[in-house]
């Protein structure tokens, strides 16, 4: 019997890799936010980490979604997020928005009505039904990443000294005021600001 090489006839599907790496993205923030959360190095660690007893890309996301306080909206996103990503991850038949839309599994979940609901006010509308829901989809990462990387950085900066946060917030300003100069206009609201606050100050006085 001849020898085959799959990986050579192997077919690349670029849709497929695009959502991979979105969940290879998200999955280490996520790594990153159970660390500080459970105060946990995840470099080298054996249950956040990258060795074969680590927790999987779905428990990370379970993790996050029972955090106490998640907002609904953001522990539904995820939930869909992983469920989309798991599909293309694990079943060959769906190499496709359309493909994945028709599993009846899917289907009953609404996830295609869930994106449209989510995302269709926000940006141009695309041309083809592919394109669109490759846009709703890039929304949902984003909007997901910007979420866990926010989640982090507050609990960074709740778990410092007063004297940390005042330093972060000075230099957060600082860095601020650098970038506003730089732009005629925003200089102009700059100054109005400050106006402002100083007439404000001088009533307060008075």
């Amino acid at each position: 019997m001849k020898n085959v090489n799959y990986y050579a006839i192997m077919p690349v599907n670029e849709l497929r890799s695009r959502i991979m790496e979105c969940g290879v993205i998200i999955e280490d923030i996520a790594t990153l936010a159970i660390g500080h959360i459970m105060k946990i190095e995840p470099k080298g660690s054996k249950v956040i980490g990258h060795t074969s007893s680590s927790i999987s890309f779905n428990h990370k996301i379970l993790f996050i979604s029972e955090i106490k306080g998640l907002p609904k909206d953001i522990k539904h996103k995820l939930q869909v997020f992983m469920e989309i990503r798991n599909k293309f991850a694990h079943v060959k038949s769906v190499d496709s928005f359309k493909s994945l839309f028709a599993i009846e599994e899917v289907r009953k979940q609404k996830h295609q009505k869930k994106l449209e609901t989510w995302y269709k006010d926000q940006g141009e509308k695309e041309d083809t039904f592919e394109d669109q829901f490759r846009h709703y989809f890039a929304l949902l990462t984003d909007e997901i990443c910007e979420y866990l990387r926010n989640q982090v950085f507050q609990h960074i900066y709740e778990s410092v000294s007063e004297q940390t946060r005042n330093d972060l917030n000075a230099e957060f300003i600082k860095i601020l005021k650098e970038d506003v100069k730089k732009s005629v206009e925003a200089n102009e609201i700059w100054n109005k600001a400050v106006e402002k606050v100083s007439k404000k100050n001088k009533e307060n006085v008075a």
